[in-house]
């Protein structure tokens, strides 16, 4: 989930998916996107927030190119992008000062 919410902010709210399997895995994004819709639900049943409350993530369409079920990348909004970005920041400072690099 780091990995995946890292590289969201290193890309201004976009992350290529071709990209991003062909570094991790080709089901690298089954994991961290599972585990923030299970996120979602738990805290909407504890009470944290409305059961509507939508995914911060969006995916695109899937690539037609790279397989009927994969989408080619995901978006995170302007509006939950400073959010996620200070979350991000201080992940990194609590963590010897850095996030996972796809680079």
């Amino acid at each position: 989930m780091v990995l995946l919410l890292s590289q969201l902010v290193k890309g201004d709210g976009w992350l290529d998916a071709h990209a991003y399997r062909e570094k991790w895995g080709d089901n690298a994004l089954r994991g961290p996107s599972a585990a923030l819709t299970k996120g979602i639900t738990r805290g909407a049943k504890a009470g944290w927030w409305s059961p509507d409350i939508p995914s911060p993530l969006r995916p695109t369409t899937p690539d037609p190119s790279k397989g009927w079920s994969k989408t080619g990348g995901y978006y995170l909004d302007d509006e939950r992008l400073p959010a996620f970005r200070a979350a991000m920041e201080r992940y990194g400072q609590e963590n010897r000062g850095g996030f996972p690099d796809i680079e």
